[in-house]
Formats: C-alpha cells, sequence, structure tokens
C-alpha cells in the first residue's frame, strides 16, 4: 500500500472508530423531527416544498435520506446511525485528500479536523449538517484537482455535489465564494465559472422556484427565524463576538494550545484582545468566574490564529481556504443560535490554514504541533461525546419508564423526550389550556434544558425531581448557570463548559 493510500486509510477509520461507540445514541435535538418528517413520507403522504417548508428550514435532502434509511432499517438507533456511516467515510476521506493537495504531511491535519468536537458531535448526529458536509468536503475536493487537472468530469462532479450539499443545508452556501474565487485564480473565465454555478444552483434553484410558486415560505420563513434568534440578550454585539471567538477555539481545538504557537507580539495582542472582549462590563448576564476565564483562553487563541494566518507567507492554497474560512464565518455570524452547527463548515479550512503557516514557518517543534492537537481532540470529543450519550440515553430511559407505569402521561419538554414519550402514548403539553386539561392521577414531565413552557395557574401536586450527572466535567448544554451552549448559543457562548452541574433535570409532576 501506497503511504498516501495508508494515511487515507488511517483518516477514515479514525473517523469510523470515533462514531462507533455512539451509534446507539438516542435521537434528540432536531433528529425526532427530522425522522417525523420521513416517516410520513414512507407512509405515502404527500409532500411538497411548501409542505415541507411549512416545518422546517432546512431544505429537504435530509429527508429523502431518512425516508431511504427508515424504510431499510425501520426507526433503531444504532442501524439508522449505522447506515449513515459512509458518509462520515466519504467527509473524511474528501478533507484527508483535499489536505494532501496542500500540505506535504497532511496526516497530522486531517486527523485532527476529523476528530475535533466540532465534526465528531455534528457528524453523530442525523441531522442536516451530516449530508451537507459530506458533499461539500467532496465538492471542494473534485473542484480542486478538477480546476489544478483542467478536468471538466471533475468540475462537473463538484457542481453537482455543491448542489447536494446546499440541498442539504443553506449554510453550505459559504463554499460557492470559495469554488468561484478558486477557479478565477486557476485562470477560467466567465464562461466557465457562470457553467460552474449554473450547474451548482440547479437543484436549490428549482426548489426555491417550486416553494415560491407556492407562496414562496421559504425564504420568509428562513428570515423570521433568523430574525426571532437576533433577538434578545444572546445576539447582542459582546455575545455574537464572545460566540464566534469561544466556538473556533474550542472546536478546532488547536488554538487552545496559543502560547505555544503565538510569537510574542501577537501573544500579547491576543491576550489583550481576549481579555477586552470577556471583561465584565460587557456581560449581558451573570457569569461565572470560570466560564469567563475559560471563554477568554479559547478567544484568545482564535485571535491568535487570525495573526498568524494574517502573518503567514502566501501559500498556494490560501485561494481555497481563505474565501472558504471567510464566507464561513459570515455564515456563521449571521446564522445565529446554532452556532456549533455553522462553526462545522469552518473548522476544515482553518486547520488546512493553519497547516500551510506552520508549514511554511517550519518552525522547531512546529511538526509537533498538529499531532498534539490531534490527540487532544480525539480526548475531547469521546469525553463530550460520552457526555452527549448521557444526555441522550437519560432522556429515553425516563420515557420508557413512565410508559410502563400505564398512566396517562402529559410532556412538556421537547426534542428526544417529547419523541420517546409521544411514541409511547403520551399527549403533549404546550398551552395553558394542556395544563388545564390534566386530571388528577396523571402525569406531566418538564425538563429544565428543553422546556419553554411554565403554567400561569398553579394547582397543588406531588413533584419527583431527577437529576441526571456525569463524571465528566464538561457540559454541552447549561440549565444551571453555565455557558455552554453546542445546542444553541442563545444558553451560553461556549461550545462546552468545565462543569460538574448536572446534565438535566426532569421534574415528573402528578396534579391532586
Amino acid at each position: 500500500m501506497k503511504p498516501r493510500d495508508r494515511e487515507l486509510a488511517i483518516v477514515v477509520s479514525a473517523a469510523l472508530l470515533l462514531a462507533l461507540p455512539f451509534l446507539g445514541k438516542g435521537f434528540q435535538v432536531d433528529e425526532p423531527f427530522f425522522l417525523d418528517r420521513a416517516r410520513e413520507l414512507v407512509s405515502g403522504a404527500s409532500w411538497t416544498p411548501r409542505a415541507w417548508s411549512d416545518y422546517n428550514n432546512n431544505p429537504p435532502m435530509i429527508l429523502w435520506l431518512l425516508a431511504a434509511a427508515t424504510r431499510l432499517a425501520g426507526e433503531s438507533e444504532a442501524a439508522l446511525r449505522a447506515l449513515f456511516l459512509p458518509l462520515d467515510a466519504l467527509a473524511a476521506a474528501s478533507l484527508y485528500l483535499l489536505f494532501a493537495r496542500f500540505l506535504k504531511k497532511p496526516l497530522a491535519w486531517a486527523l485532527l479536523a476529523v476528530l475535533s468536537p466540532a465534526y465528531a458531535l455534528n457528524m453523530g448526529h442525523l441531522m442536516a449538517e451530516k449530508p451537507a458536509m459530506a458533499f461539500g468536503a467532496a465538492a471542494v475536493y473534485a473542484l480542486v484537482r478538477g480546476a489544478d487537472e483542467r478536468r471538466r468530469g471533475w468540475l462537473a462532479a463538484s457542481a453537482a455535489l455543491l448542489s447536494a450539499a446546499v440541498m442539504s443545508k443553506y449554510a453550505a452556501v459559504a463554499l460557492v465564494p470559495a469554488a468561484a474565487w478558486y477557479l478565477r485564480r486557476r485562470g477560467f473565465g466567465a464562461g466557465s465559472l457562470s457553467g460552474y454555478l449554473a450547474l451548482a444552483g440547479l437543484a436549490p434553484g428549482a426548489y426555491l422556484l417550486a416553494n415560491t410558486l407556492q407562496g414562496g415560505v421559504v425564504l420568509s420563513g428562513a428570515a423570521a427565524t433568523m430574525a426571532g434568534a437576533s433577538s434578545g440578550a444572546w445576539a447582542s454585539g459582546p455575545h455574537r463576538v464572545r460566540s464566534l471567538l469561544a466556538f473556533f477555539g474550542g472546536l478546532a481545538v488547536l488554538p487552545m494550545f496559543w502560547p505555544l504557537t503565538a510569537r510574542r507580539g501577537a501573544l500579547i495582542a491576543s491576550a489583550a484582545g481576549a481579555a477586552l472582549v470577556f471583561s465584565p462590563w460587557l456581560d449581558s448576564a451573570s457569569v461565572r468566574p470560570l466560564d469567563r476565564a475559560f471563554g477568554a483562553w479559547l478567544a484568545a487563541g482564535s485571535l491568535a490564529a487570525v495573526f498568524a494566518l494574517a502573518s503567514s507567507p502566501r501559500g498556494r492554497g490560501r485561494d481555497l481556504w481563505l474565501p472558504w474560512l471567510v464566507a464561513s464565518t459570515a455564515v456563521a455570524a449571521a446564522y445565529w443560535s446554532v452556532m456549533a452547527r455553522v462553526v462545522l463548515f469552518a473548522i476544515p479550512p482553518l486547520i488546512l490554514a493553519l497547516g500551510e503557516t506552520f508549514e511554511a514557518r517550519a518552525e522547531r517543534g512546529a511538526a509537533r504541533l498538529p499531532w498534539a492537537g490531534a490527540a487532544a481532540a480525539a480526548c475531547l470529543s469521546l469525553s463530550l461525546g460520552w457526555v452527549d450519550f448521557r444526555y441522550a440515553g437519560a432522556q429515553k430511559d425516563l420515557a420508557s419508564e413512565l410508559a410502563s407505569r400505564g398512566r396517562p402521561v402529559w410532556c412538556a419538554a421537547k426534542l428526544g423526550l417529547r419523541h420517546y414519550l409521544l411514541r409511547a402514548g403520551a399527549r403533549p403539553l404546550d398551552t395553558e389550556a394542556d395544563w388545564e386539561s390534566v386530571r388528577p392521577g396523571e402525569l406531566v414531565v418538564f425538563a429544565k434544558t428543553t422546556t419553554n413552557f411554565s403554567p400561569a395557574r398553579p394547582r397543588r401536586v406531588n413533584a419527583e425531581r431527577r437529576l441526571v450527572v456525569s463524571v465528566v466535567p464538561l457540559r454541552l448544554i447549561s440549565g444551571f448557570g453555565g455557558e455552554g451552549g453546542f445546542y444553541s448559543n442563545i444558553s451560553g457562548f461556549l461550545p462546552f463548559s468545565p462543569s460538574t452541574e448536572p446534565v438535566e433535570e426532569f421534574t415528573v409532576v402528578e396534579p391532586l
């Protein structure tokens, strides 16, 4: 086996091995939503672009894939996740092959990319980011190969894959400026560029046109969602800047090593900039000292990375990673509230850029940094994956236990717990009228992190409180005062919070 083939196998195997322990994880976050829509499609329910967009702002690729998978495997968590592993392999292989075109020693950098929490956790979910990342990474590799080798077959494949990525998630549109700029820098004229973009936009354009003819709710719905997510203290300027810097620093992992990588001037400037961004007078709510210090550390790493890239010699990869990174960052800044999902698309160009920069420096000991980063990323992703596994499993277990009691159950929680309870026959509780309809002896379930309904009229009840704990001192989402905001940075400016607070709190209420 050739060295590059062996390295390719290592990167793909690492990505798959990181996913295997969590194949049986309970459905959570937006997975139940997509599964419900896929079930409707499998059952023969009518579907149009308007009907789909009435439910959700994402384009329909994940729905089609899930519908096909559920026809084969039902709704077994492990079976469905296993069926989607080829997308993990495609993304990992594409990233390695892409890095290998620009870096002398791509193995460690590619491992860092696929072992990072941004990649590992997002690719572990049956949500839109998974196919978008797989098709998007493959599209970029095919683009570079087609442009460099003047092979139109590869360019056509790239355009088709880019179309599939955008049909998976609109955030993948950040790849379009990168593709256009790279083609122009490689000498392709306006005609070739227009043809590429037309092919890439064919499916998304047809989808949006069909929706426009049926009322145009796709774009208006997306605008309303973004407007809603951009209101409130969590969308203030300081919180946005904190989130961007902390998520880039924490999810790319290598920026955490900034004291070892930054030169003296950049180190001082990075530390000063982070201290300013996380100063107490910019707080929009109470912030724990540990979260503030950790956020400042991550932010300093991101700023150090910016200084390193700004001062690096111009490499051949800059024509790709610079527009890709800038466009992805712009999308992350605009598409608010689900920062980790959107930052996913910015992590590969950031790591590629750092790889090219460090190789150009050729500093003593620099070759060890990506290996240290990859090892740290693997440990961090496994730790966060375990906490996430515990969080999802607790929801499924509680639903199973309550269903076994044989009493009517109402669910005031959302996401995974709601999915499993409703599938077991529970009823949703979302309004005051629902609360008034609950009879004595029936059960109502609330969850600390996912319940957004609070009854206005108090009733005498028996209440049972349950805490879900984890010995791993990291929290992806904080409901007890921390700043963990992986699933929604509305709840915090950190991608994960160093904390021993409960993972979740369930309250089971029985009105008297």
